[in-house]
């Protein structure tokens, strides 16, 4: 990183880059050597856009160059083929590239919910 200060982001890059592990076979250490050493020049083996579409996209935002660019955790979730698991958890989109400073807890996320607390009627998330 020769001295450049760095923050969460590039996590966000080792996970982008674990992700695409997990989608793609390698049969050798050199064979994970190139496609790691393409990877990291947006190059993705052939196929891989149209096998793993959402998972493409994904990737696109979580390795970006620029960390301004990649996706926060909250992003990353927001996203298909994550997001896809929860569509009815909505996160803020302001949090989807930057999350805001002295941020501790966890950002409110919308949810539908048709239960209801039998005391106080009110819902708690």
């Amino acid at each position: 990183m020769a001295g450049k200060s760095y923050n969460y982001k590039v996590d966000i890059y080792s996970l982008g880059m674990i992700l695409f592990e997990l989608l793609t076979p390698f049969h050798t250490q050199m064979e994970r050597w190139k496609k790691l050493s393409d990877l990291r020049n947006n190059i993705y083996p052939p196929q891989f856009e149209t096998d793993f579409p959402k998972e493409y996209e994904l990737l696109q935002v979580m390795l970006a160059r620029s960390p301004e660019k990649r996706a926060t955790t909250y992003g990353i979730r927001a996203r298909p083929p994550l997001g896809d698991l929860h569509p009815d958890a909505k996160i803020d989109q302001r949090w989807h590239y930057e999350l805001p400073r002295g941020h501790l807890r966890t950002p409110s996320i919308s949810k539908s919910v048709s239960s209801t607390s039998s005391n106080t009627g009110s819902t708690d998330l």
